[in-house]
């Protein structure tokens, strides 16, 4: 009897995975260029909740005189990380689906800013569904609560969130 070489099963496990995935196309991504990164959308989201609901979400020990600098701050690492994400997006499109050849870093730069430049309504657009889950639960505490804790805020801020992004034509992103 010979004993099996683990090395050459291996190898042959290695063949059989790499010829199922050159047989299914539809279950790759391969040579196709880069996708957004998940883990970056999900930190994104994260930031921008401690942007839409500051001293709720991540630094909690904001003061009304180093809330500028702190948003500022912020506001510089979620335009970084928006930028790069879409502009992956964006490329991504173009490449995969035979989009149009585009400036893609100027269509990243120009949606980013468009972005930004809703937050404060969207943050106003927040306000009244805080409000509104308020008054809609008899056993809520008080606003806090409503903001902190109740996980259909978090389901509506990542949905206007999206739909932010959806209507400047984002590729991904929304429904990431």
């Amino acid at each position: 009897m010979t004993p099996k070489n683990p090395q050459s099963d291996f190898t042959s496990l290695v063949s059989a995975i790499v010829r199922s995935d050159l047989a299914e196309p539809i279950t790759r991504h391969i040579d196709a260029g880069s996708l957004p990164n998940r883990e970056n959308v999900i930190e994104l989201v994260k930031q921008l909740r401690e942007l839409l609901f500051p001293g709720y979400f991540g630094k909690r020990t904001l003061s009304t005189t180093t809330l500028e600098y702190y948003v500022g701050e912020l506001l510089g690492e979620i335009r970084n990380l928006l930028y790069e994400q879409v502009l992956n997006a964006i490329r991504h499109q173009a490449t995969r689906h035979g989009g149009p050849d585009a400036e893609f870093d100027a269509d990243a730069e120009r949606i980013v800013k468009a972005f930004l430049e809703s937050v404060p309504r969207l943050r106003a657009v927040l306000a009244t569904d805080v409000q509104a889950a308020f008054n809609g639960d008899p056993a809520a505490v008080d606003m806090d609560e409503i903001i902190f804790a109740y996980p259909g805020i978090f389901a509506i801020t990542v949905h206007r969130i999206a739909h932010e992004l959806w209507k400047l034509k984002v590729p991904l992103l929304p429904g990431s």
